[in-house]
């Protein structure tokens, strides 16, 4: 994914493996962490010249994969995914640890001016075998709230907080089911819908207005429920 910043420069995520340069206008190498992956994630921005600013190596796919990408007000990165076991978050020297028993849906912010994990927070959380929740978009609104879609199956509570906002997929456990979710500029819950159906449905991209609406789009099997 690109992006931009807001202030001239880029965002850029994506996969590689082994040994990569990632700054078109020079050298910047990074070594996947986890040799034995298919893949590392990796995160990187650049200035307005396509000079790498900071590139972060986010690990072995498989454990942890970055779907969505957006920048705030203030440049910082903001990505989303899902985090699959235990994965250490933190892309520099200090360790965060965050683990999911079967798939949670993350949040993270990462500074504009060194790429380091400000925060993150899981979603998705369940004891039920077949719950899972997985991001796959996101969009900052001009109040700097966050809006995320995503899919799930299963129940899950989709509250980053103490509190508990669950929901229950169309049909389990063969399907899955898109929502989406909005948060506060710090990461506080404040409402989320599921757009249940006969049998799946799919949300694949979320765009936040001006005015506090927004746009979702995906697909759907037979039929769904757009008023959640």
């Amino acid at each position: 994914k690109i992006v931009p910043d807001g202030h001239n420069g880029l965002l850029l995520s994506g996969t590689f493996t082994g040994t990569a340069n990632l700054n078109p206008a020079g050298t910047t190498q990074l070594t996947a962490a986890a040799p034995s992956a298919p893949a590392d994630g990796f995160l990187e921005k650049t200035d307005a010249s396509f000079h790498t600013l900071w590139a972060d190596d986010l690990g072995d796919v498989r454990a942890f994969s970055l779907n969505g990408l957006a920048a705030d007000a203030a440049g910082n990165a903001v990505a989303d995914g899902i985090l699959q076991g235990s994965a250490d978050v933190d892309p520099g020297p200090a360790v965060h640890t965050v683990t999911s028993s079967h798939g949670s849906a993350w949040l993270a912010t990462y500074t504009a001016a060194l790429g380091k994990l400000s925060w993150i927070k899981s979603m998705g959380q369940t004891t039920d075998p077949y719950g899972a929740a997985w991001f796959t978009s996101l969009s900052i609104d001009a109040n700097g709230n966050y809006l995320l879609g995503g899919d799930f199956g299963g129940t899950v509570d989709i509250d980053p907080g103490p509190a508990v906002h669950t929901i229950t997929e169309s049909v389990s456990p063969d399907g899955y089911t898109g929502f989406f979710l909005k948060l506060d500029r710090n990461a506080n819950f404040l409402f989320a819908g599921a757009l249940r159906g006969d049998w799946w449905s799919d949300v694949t991209s979320v765009l936040a207005n001006p005015d506090g609406t927004f746009y979702i789009s995906g697909e759907v099997s037979d039929y769904a429920n757009f008023n959640p």
